[in-house]
């Protein structure tokens, strides 16, 4: 809880300081930082629901491979090998299948995700550059967080 309650208000005092040194480029930060939040939130949702759907189906295939090995005499007594053997295709078709679409999100959210990041970014440096913004603004005041040099 102490962990949790001193790192808030460190963000929150370093928001402040930036609110303070530049307004309009930490509104500009703070108004790109939720849609980077929503594309996250999206993907990790997506990814707990195929994460689940690949649980069942790999449940589903080890459930029948089980029952086909341990009733084999059955199977093969009743002639129902191509019964079985259909059934096990078709389940572990469907485990392929979400299989792929969990590589396929994680694929593709990644790439997704640095590009927003790094258009928010050259969008903020551009408009740092804007000349109404460069008059106030002084070598160090553009950079307020990083540390001197030595």
């Amino acid at each position: 809880m102490t962990i949790i309650l001193r790192e808030g208000l460190f963000v929150v005092g370093l928001v402040l300081y930036l609110l303070w040194t530049n307004w309009m480029l930490t509104l500009l930060f703070l108004g790109v930082t939720p849609i980077i939040a929503v594309v996250v939130s999206y993907v990790s949702k997506r990814f707990r629901r195929i994460s689940k759907r690949i649980q069942h189906s790999m449940g589903d295939v080890t459930h029948i491979a089980s029952e086909a090995l341990s009733g084999y005499r059955v199977v093969r007594t009743h002639g129902a090998e191509a019964y079985e053997k259909q059934r096990f295709e078709r389940v572990s078709e469907e485990n392929r299948r979400q299989s792929m679409k969990e590589a396929m999100t994680r694929a593709v959210s990644s790439p997704v995700i640095l590009m927003l990041v790094a258009i928010s970014m050259a969008i903020l440096v551009w408009l740092a550059m804007a000349p109404s913004l460069m008059a106030n603004m002084t070598p160090g005041s553009s950079l307020p967080l990083l540390p001197p040099r030595r």
